[in-house]
């Protein structure tokens, strides 16, 4: 039984890397008691031995001898140095490789200066000479596992395998019988010289076991039964015994021979192993002896089994090259290594097909685009065959061709991550896999010529036209697209023959142009093809394909469908093929990634991020979000996560940590600026589709970013009132933006309702034609629970609606709030500085007792402040403007075409005074002391708030926070 394993150039790149070769078959290969062919590549690493051998071909032919040389020099020191480092060679091994090195280079420098003679390199040169690199690595491994002691042979694969129809920019096929016929010859040639070695160390191996064991045979035959299986028997003395025992005491008749060797006996239908055992009689001719017949076959099997161990040979092979029929060198051309393992594999009748690499197996995606792809564990032939077409880092499809026709399952497998399982390609009948999608992979550097006019409709032929006139300049087309019209067909050709293809389309539909009948033939590019493959798509694939692509904004070049569901191809612009990746990959394979931009990092926007923070695994394990943060900006700076290919390579992605984000933004040195965001949120888009900007905001200069936001296809989370209640036609030019955008969301649910779907729901009453006669509300939540604590115990509701006051659990209903809060049905009144009095309120927030006196409105604010109820700008809460903005927002959501002075608001009379007038000296001391505690408020200092502070602090700190709002974009 064979298996085969494939080493390619980066697993052996350097010493070090020969020698990870060698464990990885040491201890993962050698006990699976199987027989290995390893084909192995030439040494990889920068630059590859094959791509210096084509550049010594091609400097030689440019004559350009100095050059050439220096490749030679690079060559042989390349081999040498991994030589030099492998010190379990001996000398003598490390030299005679050297020397066979050295020769091969001074043929291939031979070769070269004929090239240089003729000013031109034949391809059958080109493929003689960047075939070496193979026959140089696998002379090295060789010796280095026969120097681990165990027994490989080198190969060279240009002896066994023969192709046929060879060309130089295509392989030829493989001649299977002569190929088998050469491969049967090898194994059987070594099978006979180590069956001759074998027997040549056969009796002197025995003799000197017998030395060693310093006992005959007949007492060594006599061992305990724990130690009869190393027993050796001398079958001339055995046989005298049982001629010379009586007749009535003769030994059991052996069992009869099978064809190999084993002594067996069937017992209840089981073979088994039997014994036959001389006993002493009671006359005392014969001491108790055993000879054990049994015994005796199981060693015989043993030897034979170390034998047969002995003429089975491992293999090295080189992968690559081969030969054709008539005997000369050629290449399998592009992943020819690996075509060998598969070639070889069908040839041994492996059982597997081993290629190991420098990937953890066939990914999910690729990881320089998106850092969720994954290591699939297993893929169907087919699907891999559809990767690999589409420029996935898996076999090639003329590679897994012999497997596939010999049923051979094939395992990607990571060199440097020997232990990991990889990635199984096999029948489509063994696939166990849970998800129905196996990968999205991308081909860049396409261009999509699109045929297209009136004149096309129904008439015959127009496709064969087109494919026909690229047929003969042997141009390549990747996908084909035709509308049901019949009026438009797109291919999608390799760029860098865009020109040439146009040429040819537009001469073939010369007279179709000049009638009229064809408008153009025109060209779109560079673009990408983004492909889906699956063993058999599901009826909802194709919708959750193309709504992923919706909803990140990306346009579609032209679309494509396989007849077999396998494939589902899209052309996209290839600026837009990152994002467009990892939109597909996370709507079937991955977490959805969100990156966040936030605008306003003060006292809300602060607690978001440390919200988002906390949230991060939970947002993960239920709702398979993941959050990035992309930027965080304010009235002065902002902090941005530049993209980082290198870090992008590596699997991370460029974001702010989240743990030290007030120490990023205190050294962000970048200047505040609504153009330079959206520049790096559109570079950022490449890395994640899916971009969120969160307003958080009090600035009318910000909220009039938000059209522009929405107009690049940026979701926005408004927490600025100042977007809804601003001017109108500020609002009105948010609302186009928002019905353009499509996909694309508006969320400002927080500023009415506090999160709550409100606004939506107002909103969805009106699109169902619904029309809205009446809202009622708490419209503030902050007021609603300040006059709560200030009303009499009779006037609260209890949570069981009795009027008594007990067990009251919730504030006073909208209607007495607006009534204690206008005092009298909304006429203006003196403002009672002694009202901010009272005796204080000990009982807590609601009072459970009619008995208890209400609480004083200066520990009312205070205690609202506590639990974070009011705004940011706490007169806007207590004067009502906050209410006012609300309502605003209401009426314009249910179509009112409302401007702020639209809506009346009485403020009381001196409660702006005692606030923010800072030439006003509040009399009582009561208001003293609220102003105090106010202005720390405004401050943003909750302590010293809850624990007071000097009357000279407080207007100090009034005096300079009392600035116009509009001083700074992000204010």
């Amino acid at each position: 039984m064979w298996n085969v394993h494939k080493f390619g150039g980066t697993s052996v790149a350097s010493a070090e890397c020969f020698l990870g070769v060698k464990e990885i078959i040491e201890e993962n290969l050698m006990a699976d008691n199987v027989r290995l062919g390893i084909v192995v590549s030439a040494m990889g690493g920068k630059p590859k031995v094959t791509d210096l051998l084509l550049s010594a071909v091609a400097a030689a032919a440019a004559q350009d001898d100095e050059k050439m040389s220096e490749v030679l020099e690079a060559i042989r020191r390349k081999h040498v140095t991994a030589l030099n480092d492998l010190a379990i060679l001996q000398q003598s091994t490390r030299e005679e490789i050297r020397a066979r090195i050295e020769q091969d280079l001074e043929d291939v420098q031979n070769l070269l200066r004929a090239v240089g003679v003729m000013r031109s390199a034949t391809p059958q040169i080109a493929e003689l000479v960047s075939g070496f690199g193979e026959t140089w690595s696998a002379r090295i491994l060789t010796a280095l596992l026969r120097a681990a002691g165990h027994d490989f042979v080198y190969v060279d694969a240009r002896d066994v395998l023969r192709l046929k129809g060879a060309h130089h920019d295509r392989c030829g096929a493989v001649e299977w019988t002569e190929s088998q016929q050469r491969l049967d010859e090898l194994l059987g040639k070594l099978a006979d010289e180590r069956e001759s070695e074998a027997n040549d160390a056969g009796p002197s191996s025995l003799a000197e076991e017998r030395q060693q064991r310093g006992s005959s045979p007949r007492s060594s035959s006599a061992t305990d039964d724990d130690d009869h299986h190393g027993a050796l028997v001398d079958s001339d003395d055995s046989d005298d015994m049982i001629r010379n025992a009586p007749s009535d005491e003769k030994p059991p008749t052996p069992p009869k021979k099978k064809k190999n060797g084993h002594h067996h006996q069937k017992k209840n239908n089981q073979v088994v192993l039997t014994s036959c055992l001389t006993t002493s009689t009671t006359n005392g001719h014969y001491r108790k002896e055993r000879s054990s017949w049994g015994a005796q076959a199981q060693n015989q099997n043993q030897n034979r089994k170390k034998k047969s161990s002995r003429s089975s040979a491992q293999l090295v092979i080189t992968g690559y090259i081969a030969s054709t029929v008539d005997g000369a060198p050629t290449t399998l051309k592009r992943d020819g290594s690996d075509y060998s393992a598969s070639i070889f594999g069908k040839l041994l009748s492996a059982t597997e097909v081993h290629i190991w690499t420098d990937v953890d197996g066939v990914l999910s995606a690729d990881p320089r685009r998106v850092p969720e792809a994954f290591s699939l564990e297993e893929v169907t032939y087919e699907e891999a065959m559809e990767l690999a077409y589409f420029g996935a880092k898996v076999l090639h499809p003329k590679t897994m061709t012999p497997a596939v026709e010999a049923n051979i399952p094939l395992f990607i497998r990571n060199t440097f991550n020997p232990r990991g399982r990889g990635t199984r390609i096999g029948r489509a009948t063994e696939l166990q896999r849970k998800s129905m999608m196996a990968g999205f992979t991308t081909v860049d550097d396409v261009a999509v010529i699109n045929v297209c006019g009136t004149g096309m409709l129904g008439v015959p032929g127009v496709v064969f036209a087109a494919a026909g006139a690229l047929k003969n300049a042997e141009i390549s087309v990747r996908l084909i697209a035709q509308a049901s019209s019949e009026m438009s067909i797109a291919l999608a050709v390799d760029a860098k023959r865009a020109s040439e293809a146009k040429k040819l389309l537009t001469e073939a539909y010369e007279k179709e142009l000049r009638s009229g009948e064809i408008a153009a033939v025109d060209v779109v590019q560079p673009c990408s093809i983004i492909a889906a493959v699956a063993q058999s798509l599901s009826n909802d694939a194709p919708g959750r394909f193309y709504d992923a692509l919706g909803r990140c904004g990306i346009p579609l070049v032209a679309a494509a469908q396989g007849c077999d569901e396998r494939n589902l191809s899209a052309v996209v612009h290839q600026a837009d093929a990152r994002r467009a990746l990892r939109a597909v990959h996370s709507a079937f394979l991955s977490h959805n990634v969100v990156a966040v931009a936030l605008v306003g990092a003060g006292f809300v926007g602060g607690h978001l991020l440390d919200a988002i923070a906390e949230a991060e695994r939970m947002l993960l394990a239920r709702f398979n979000v993941k959050i990035r943060i992309c930027a965080i900006v304010n009235a002065d700076v902002m902090a941005l996560a530049e993209p980082d290919e290198t870090l992008v390579r590596k699997g991370g992605e460029p974001e702010i940590d989240l743990a030290d984000w007030r120490c990023r933004l205190k050294s962000a040195a970048t200047k505040s600026d609504f153009d330079g965001l959206v520049g790096h949120l559109l570079r950022y888009r490449s890395w994640c589709p899916d971009i969120v900007v969160v307003d958080a905001s009090y600035s009318l200069a910000v909220a009039e970013q938000h059209a522009t936001w929405l107009q690049h296809n940026f979701h926005v989370v408004n927490a600025n009132t100042r977007a809804l209640a601003g001017p109108l036609d500020l609002f009105e030019t948010i609302l186009l933006a928002r019905d353009a955008a499509g996909p694309v969301c508006y969320c400002s649910e927080s500023c009415v309702g506090g999160g709550l779907p409100v606004i939506d729901t107002l909103r969805n009453l009106v699109l169902g034609g619904d029309t809205v006669r009446h809202v009622e509300c708490v419209i503030s939540a902050s007021m609603s629970f300040i006059f709560s604590l200030i009303s009499p115990a009779s006037a609260a509701v209890s949570a069981n609606g009795r009027q008594d006051g007990s067990d009251a659990l919730t504030p006073t209903n909208g209607a007495a709030a607006a009534a204690a809060f206008s005092r009298g049905g909304g006429a203006a009144c003196p403002f009672d500085e002694d009202a901010l009095g009272g005796e204080a309120f000990s009982g807590g927030a609601f009072s459970t007792s009619s008995s208890s006196p209400p609480m004083s409105f200066k520990d009312a604010v205070k205690r609202a402040w506590v639990m974070g109820l009011l705004e940011n700008e706490p007169f806007l809460d207590l004067s009502g403007q906050d209410a006012a903005t609300k309502l605003l927002c209401l009426g314009r959501e249910l179509g009112l075409a409302l401007e702020p002075q639209h809506i009346l608001n009485k403020p009381v009379d001196g409660l702006r005074e005692i606030l923010t007038d800072t030439t006003h000296k509040p009399k009582s001391t009561h208001a003293r002391l609220f102003r105090r505690q106010y202005v720390l408020w405004r401050c943003g200092s909750r302590r010293d708030f809850e624990n007071g502070g000097t009357d000279d602090d407080a207007e100090n700190n009034n005096n300079n926070n009392n600035k116009d709002e509009s001083g700074g974009p992000f204010a």
